[in-house]
């Protein structure tokens, strides 16, 4: 299609450029780069993206210090990178370079310190964060919360899903409803998960079933778990997942 194209402008060289990249073809965004008539920093940032996205961070580091033009695009994929891999004072000190932050910025951080079990400055960052004027959105809540509810840290989400709601205003997504499901189930709140997911104003999907099931299964609640297997069943009837943890259940 891209051949076809009678004209191709900056614009259009950068949608194939940032489709490459979405894919991690580095070698067609290298040599695209390399042929593309002229660049700007949304067509170096896909490079540096790429790079990311493959966890060559020497490399993403090294195409970041050629760009001739950074945006807040180009700061946030280093952060992100360090902070996803575990390199999280790398990323903290990339934070602080640079020249201003949005809530992509703080998210990153944010991410990256309760993805590998930080969660405290995970915390602070998020108190951080507002008293830098910068407002939360649902993503940042979403990536704590996931992080919380697998570890089964209740009060944590708790905490957290209350500031959302009480502070911010943040009508919670289904997901946001799951992770809090989830963590009521890991923590033996069996009756609390299950009033919950029919409480919450989303119908149950899979993932909030098999949580239900899961923590039945943990602690042994057969009862509901035939319950919850039942629901599994209804939403996703394809899926062997439910099938497996009633299995283990009654086994």
């Amino acid at each position: 299609m891209f051949n076809e194209i009678p004209e191709r402008n900056l614009a259009s060289w950068n949608l194939l450029i940032g489709g490459f990249s979405d894919r991690g073809e580095l070698d067609a965004v290298k040599h695209s780069l390399e042929i593309i008539p002229q660049r700007d920093f949304i067509s170096w940032n896909s490079l540096v993206a790429v790079y990311v996205q493959a966890h060559q961070l020497d490399q993403a580091k090294a195409a970041f210090d050629e760009l001739p033009q950074r945006d807040w695009s180009s700061w946030n994929l280093l952060v992100s990178g360090y902070a996803q891999t575990g390199k999280l004072q790398t990323a903290a000190q990339w934070f602080g370079r640079m020249p201003q932050w949005n809530v992509v910025s703080w998210n990153a951080l944010i991410a990256g310190h309760a993805k590998h079990g930080v969660e405290s400055i995970a915390l602070n960052l998020l108190s951080s964060m507002s008293l830098e004027g910068v407002i939360p959105d649902s993503t940042t809540f979403s990536s704590v919360l996931a992080v919380y509810s697998h570890k089964g840290m209740l009060a944590a989400c708790r905490e957290i899903f209350g500031l959302m709601v009480r502070d911010h205003w943040i009508d919670p997504s289904l997901q946001q409803f799951c992770g809090v499901v989830d963590a009521l189930g890991r923590s033996g709140k069996l009756s609390e998960a299950e009033e919950l997911a029919s409480a919450m104003p989303y119908l149950p999907n899979r993932a909030v079933c098999n949580a239900l099931l899961g923590a039945c299964n943990i602690h042994s609640d057969v009862t509901r778990g035939g319950r919850m297997a039942s629901c599994a069943v209804d939403v996703a009837p394809s899926s062997g997942t439910s099938y497996v943890l009633l299995s283990n259940m009654s086994s």
